[in-house]
């Protein structure tokens, strides 16, 4: 090679590697410029779910709950939260049950009445006032409290108000407050509406939050019935952000058609939606 082509080369070396620097300047700018997504690292303190221990096992989900005082007989790693669910259950046959399971180590947290603004037996069935009188009992455990969780509707919204308001005067010991959505996840912006949604709820209250069921059904949205596909997209940009958010310390997918986890009857195989939300999203 004569001296005129080694001064080419040398020339076009130079302007390769320069070329080169400026596209992985560029695609690294391009790579920050995305948002980050936490990726499936196995179990997630936040994750719960709904049910017994293998199910809770099969999501990766770091606790869970029956909506009974109970623990699953199936072995899991999984922290079992007790919850008094009615308010006729507030008496102290429940209250032993829980000292005893905590006396034994295996609970740190309780959850109060399910949906009290509505009837038995489906509801707590149990007004704001009674409630915030039983509460006594509830501090007598030592446990984390979490509120009562209302229903996602006006009068649930209204019957949680009143509670708090009861429970500040009397200055009452609540750690979090739980909380019900169901809202229309074909709406393109329900992530961002269910994340505005907590994060008034938070404000309010000044409380980390706790979603004990959430998830899109048919409940409230016959003139477009909701689809699994819909409860996907919803659940890929949702669940990232849940994990995201500092105040919100936990959150349980209610797995029901169109939103079921589980794709047969025994509940032991995930569905591609379980497969998303065990993996984060």
């Amino acid at each position: 090679m004569d001296a005129v082509s080694v001064k080419r080369f040398g020339r076009y070396f130079e302007s390769s590697g320069l070329l080169i620097a400026m596209m992985s300047l560029l695609l690294s700018t391009a790579n920050a410029s995305k948002p980050a997504r936490k990726p499936s690292t196995g179990v997630s303190d936040k994750r719960g779910a709904s049910g017994d221990g293998h199910e809770a096992a099969l999501l990766n989900a770091g606790w869970y709950y029956s909506w009974y005082i109970d623990p699953s007989s199936e072995p899991t790693e999984a922290e079992f939260v007790p919850m008094i669910a009615h308010g006729k259950d507030a008496n102290s046959w429940y209250y032993d049950r829980i000292m005893s399971l905590k006396a034994r180590g295996k609970i740190k947290c309780l959850l109060a009445f399910n949906e009290p603004d509505r009837k038995a037996p489906a509801g707590g069935d149990i007004s704001p006032e009674a409630a915030v009188s039983a509460w006594p009992l509830f501090e007598k455990t030592g446990l984390r409290l979490g509120s009562p969780a209302v229903a996602y509707d006006d009068a649930g919204k209204k019957w949680l108000e009143q509670f708090m308001k009861a429970a500040r005067a009397k200055n009452r010991k609540i750690d979090f407050i739980a909380v019900h959505w169901y809202g229309d996840v074909a709406d393109p912006q329900a992530a961002t509406k269910f994340m505005a949604w907590l994060k008034s709820i938070h404000e309010a209250y000044d409380k980390p939050i706790w979603i004990t069921e959430f998830s899109g059904l048919n409940w409230g949205w016959l003139h477009h019935p909701i689809t699994t596909e819909q409860n996907l997209k919803f659940m890929h940009e949702i669940e990232p952000k849940l994990e995201e958010t500092k105040w919100i310390e936990r959150y349980c997918w209610f797995s029901d058609k169109p939103a079921e986890l589980f794709s047969d009857s025994k509940r032991t195989v995930l569905s591609k939606l379980g497969v998303m939300y065990r993996d984060g999203g």
